[in-house]
């Protein structure tokens, strides 16, 4: 029935909300289908602005969950009450062995002091997620506790990203589904729309949230027959491998800004929160692209928002300064200058330049993850090709490495810029070997486009995919590899 499909509940909802995009409706289903499945729980955070609707989001859930709550504090989950007989009391307690449980908004927890027992909050969640509770209280002869599987569905601001104790503590925990951004236009639709609609919303929300519990019910009884493929269950670890790197955290020494060492997740956790979104979309019905295209965007919203856009904006293979990027990713330079620093000691970024100053240094993907980082953020513009990925050769960039994979690897991404690059290249190739740096000096000059930089990125990077996919070949490294068509003999340089 069409009204039983996700698309339903997006049409009842849309009576009364505004809904350029419908992502975080879909992954509010899909966390709720996941509330009658086995395993670790997926506990789903929808991040956005206040206003932004994930509030009225969560409220579709209302005639599925066991409990709503407007926050979280120790008393509120497991306590003892008052008086000479005091019982537990608490949402736990009013629990059985499986709930769903709807917070609105994690906000006040995150802005309490560990004086308020947020430290205290946050041990008892970790308790939760692992299917146990234990509380010790001086009233009390024997802890208190629970036991069982919890999932939450919760709303918070973007302000989530700053509260390290939490991300520490906590993060690894929660799939984000941040809400989409509006621009002028959208705003002013927004307001109209709740403006409009404002006498007819009560009963066009009982409406929706009536037809959600009937997507969400009926998508439950087909859950234990849904099973991943191969290869949506791969592109999963590679997206888990990704959120993993993108919200490694910085121990460094206390008062220190700069340096510090990488502690990057396993990405266990993730993937099976990932494979819960992509269950429960594929028992709504979607197909698995669209359960892939979700579990990749909940994958990406899961990272800091600040490190995501800067390596949204070296997506494309440009190797691009602290400037560029801060121009393109619309953040402070102070915040470019953070997010770069911390990635480039996980691992997940290189700096490439002789010169020793920061500001001059170029930066992009670190050659053995670029593969992974491209596809998630660019999976348009990728195949996915299972194999290994056997090094080729070695283009270095500035004396550093980028590094060239098997075309049984991961293919790179080919925008028209690349292709005009590879044209030319190709015709400078001919039928022999050159030298790169030879390369690159006649084909950047023929380059139409702005900035000399620019234009020498975009040749090495055409050359970097076309070792990877096997179009050319290379020996030696950097600037001074010969390099020649695939199919080509050696028949020496030019």
């Amino acid at each position: 029935m069409p009204h039983l499909r996700p698309q339903g509940v997006v049409s009842a909802a849309a009576e009364y909300l505004y809904l350029p995009r419908a992502e975080h409706i879909h992954f509010g289903l899909a966390v709720a289908v996941s509330a009658s499945a086995d395993g670790d729980p997926c506990w789903g955070m929808l991040v956005g602005a206040p206003s932004s609707g994930k509030s009225e989001a969560i409220r579709l859930f209302d005639g599925l969950a066991d409990e709503r709550v407007a926050d979280v504090t120790a008393p509120g989950l497991l306590s003892l009450t008052a008086g000479k007989r005091p019982r537990p009391t608490g949402l736990l307690t009013r629990l059985g062995a499986r709930a769903f449980v709807l917070i609105s908004d994690m906000s006040p927890l995150l802005a309490t002091s560990d004086r308020g027992g947020r430290d205290e909050v946050f041990a008892l969640l970790r308790g939760a997620f692992d299917g146990h509770v234990s509380r010790h209280l001086g009233r009390a002869e024997q802890p208190l506790e629970w036991a069982g599987r919890l999932t939450f569905l919760a709303g918070a601001t973007p302000a989530i990203d700053r509260f390290s104790s939490h991300t520490n503590a906590l993060g690894p925990r929660w799939a984000y589904l941040r809400m989409p951004e509006l621009d002028s236009a959208g705003r002013r639709q927004q307001a109209r729309s709740a403006r409009e609609r404002a006498a007819t919303a009560r009963e066009a929300r009982k409406h929706a949230q009536d037809v959600a519990t009937a997507v969400v019910r009926a998508a439950v009884k087909r859950l234990p027959d849904i099973v991943l493929t191969e290869e949506v269950a791969e592109e999963l670890d590679e997206l888990a491998i990704v959120t993993s790197m993108g919200r490694a955290s910085i121990d460094r020494e206390q008062g220190a800004r700069t340096g510090g060492i990488a502690v990057v997740e396993f990405p266990s956790r993730i993937v099976g929160q990932l494979a819960h979104v992509a269950r429960g979309m594929l028992a709504l019905g979607a197909s698995p692209a669209e359960a892939l295209s979700l579990a990749r965007q909940v994958a990406l919203d899961s990272m800091p928002l600040d490190r995501r856009r800067v390596l949204d904006v070296l997506a494309d293979g440009e190797l691009l300064s602290r400037a560029e990027i801060e121009r393109r990713s619309r953040l402070h330079r102070a915040t470019v200058a953070r997010v770069t620093d911390e990635l480039l000691i996980a691992g997940v970024l290189t700096a490439q330049g002789r010169d020793e100053k920061w500001a001059h240094k170029l930066w992009g993907f670190a050659p053995e993850e670029e593969a992974a980082l491209a596809a998630a953020f660019r999976p348009s513009r990728n195949v996915a090709n299972r194999g290994t990925r056997d090094s080729q050769s070695q283009v270095k960039a500035d004396s550093s490495h980028t590094s060239s994979r098997s075309s049984s690897g991961r293919a790179a991404r080919i925008d028209n810029g690349v292709r005009q690059a590879m044209g030319l290249i190709d015709d400078a190739l001919g039928e022999g070997q050159v030298v790169l740096r030879d390369v690159i000096g006649e084909v950047v000059p023929r380059l139409g486009g702005p900035g000399k930089r620019s234009r020498d990125a975009l040749v090495r990077r055409a050359v970097r995919i076309g070792l990877q996919e096997g179009r050319y070949v290379g020996y030696g490294e950097g600037d001074e590899m010969r390099l020649l068509r695939q199919g080509e003999l050696p028949v020496g340089d030019r």
